[in-house]
């Protein structure tokens, strides 16, 4: 029960998290009415949130049915641009971005939940500053992993591939947490 209760929570704070952009941007965009340009950008991330919640439902019942997820060839910077914009209008003004997406590799994942992970690291980065003030670093680069990085880290094998690094200036996790 305890295992079915933490899925829900995570669930639930999915779709908070999208609706979250979707009452924010849906916001903006009353404020906007006056003016095309901008109600069509603020309508159209309306739009890319609705298509992300469309996608955590599909998630949920590919993992009810225990089905593979799809992957697909995608390409992780575009994916972490999309997502950083809806989280800048769910997190608050006084959170500061530094992002630096130094890689444009292709890589075959699922596009949902590579946005998921996204979204709760940086969700969980936010909730750690304490005063809403801080920062959050979100870094995408190559790296080149050897047969001695490979032997501390099982399942990861040598070759190319991408890091995605979330970090912050918050509070941190207790270690009773950790």
């Amino acid at each position: 029960m305890e295992s079915i209760g933490t899925l829900a929570g995570g669930i639930a704070h999915d779709f908070n998290n999208i609706l979250s952009g979707i009452l924010g941007y849906t916001e903006l965009s009353l404020a906007a009415l006056g003016d095309p340009k901008k109600l069509r950008k603020y309508l159209d991330e309306v739009l890319s949130s609705g298509q992300r919640a469309r996608d955590l439902v599909h998630q949920i019942l590919t993992f009810s049915r225990q089905t593979p997820f799809e992957l697909q060839e995608i390409n992780p910077k575009y994916i972490v641009n999309e997502t950083l914009k809806l989280l800048r209008a769910s997190i608050p003004s006084t959170v500061e971005w530094q992002v630096n997406l130094i890689s444009s590799a292709i890589i075959l994942a699922d596009p949902t939940q590579f946005h998921q992970i996204l979204v709760n690291l940086c969700t969980n980065s936010a909730h750690a500053m304490k005063d809403g003030k801080g920062a959050i670093e979100v870094v995408l680069e190559d790296m080149e992993v050897d047969e001695d990085f490979s032997r501390f880290h099982p399942g990861l094998y040598p070759g190319r591939h991408i890091r995605l690094r979330v970090s912050d200036t918050g509070c941190g996790i207790p270690p009773e947490s950790l």
